[in-house]
This record gives C-alpha cells, structure tokens and sequence, in this order.
C-alpha cells in the first residue's frame, strides 16, 4: 500500500482559494436572491436560488450545508405561487442528496467511533443528534440533515397538488 503524500502548503492554499471561489459564487446567487425576494420580485429569487443550487451541486470542495438554505427558499416561494410540482421536485431532490450526505457522514462518525456503530445507524433513520455530554459540553458522534423535515413536508405538497 502506497503512503498517500501530505499536501504542501501551496497545495492547500490554492485548495482553500478554490473552495472560497465555489463558496463565493454560492453565496452571492443566494445573496442576490435574497433581496430579490425582499423586493418581492419572486421569479428573480426563483432564479438566483437556483442557481446557487445549479453552482453548490457541481463545486467539488462545497457539501449540501453550502447550498441547502437556497434549496429551502425554493420549497417555499414554489408554494407561495402554487408550483406544487416544482416545489415537489426541490424536496424530493433535497431528500436524496441530504439522504445521501447523512450516510456519508455516518460512515466516517463509524469508522471515528467504532464503539457507537448501532447507535449511528439508529440516529441515520431517526435523523437525530448523537451525542454526549463531557464536561458540560456536548461531543457529537453523528449530525445528520433532518430529512424527516422534507418528507412531511413532501406529503403536504403533495396533498396540496391533489387538492389543485
């Protein structure tokens, strides 16, 4: 097995002034659609978030947290004007790429914590916090993304579709 070679100092720098690169486009989508939505000028929110979402999904150093507040303002302004099929669209891939991160993360809180395998398994299906309390604070061994907030929020949209 060959021992993977330590970044130098150059390396990581030009890695962190890309990851600020993706961050920046991200936000300054989200930011834009942000004061659009302000102004009321829902279409042009519409529009900036998803683009901060177009951006977010194909950065290769950001993770869902960097877009998902965009992903949010979707679900909601696509109800607000009705778009019950846009906004179920939004959801469902909110739930699958959150799915998908929760899983992730749940391999790497195993392989950091052995001992807590059926534990995080368990908090991956509930979508809850794993953690203890050491000291007064709390050590977390698993953060998952709440997807059990969009599947209710899925049946809604749907039952609101139906009822269209």
């Amino acid at each position: 097995m060959e021992d993977e070679k330590e970044p130098t100092l150059e390396e990581l720098r030009a890695r962190n002034r890309e990851w600020q690169e993706q961050f920046s486009t991200v936000m300054n989508h989200q930011g834009k659609g942000i004061e659009l939505e302000k102004e009321k000028d829902i279409d042009g929110a519409i529009s900036e978030y998803k683009q901060a979402i177009a951006n977010g999904e194909k950065a290769t150093l950001l993770s869902l947290n960097n877009y998902l507040y965009s992903m949010e303002r979707l679900m909601v302004l696509y109800r607000k004007i009705k778009d019950y099929n846009s906004e179920i669209a939004i959801i469902k891939e909110a739930i699958q790429i959150a799915t998908e991160e929760n899983l992730y993360r749940a391999e790497e809180a195993i392989n950091a914590n052995p001992e807590c395998k059926e534990a995080i398994l368990e908090a991956v299906e509930t979508c809850e916090r794993l953690y203890d309390v050491e000291n007064g604070f709390k050590k977390f061994y698993f953060y998952p993304h709440d997807v059990t907030k969009y599947k209710k929020r899925l049946e809604k949209a749907t039952t609101l579709l139906e009822k269209k």
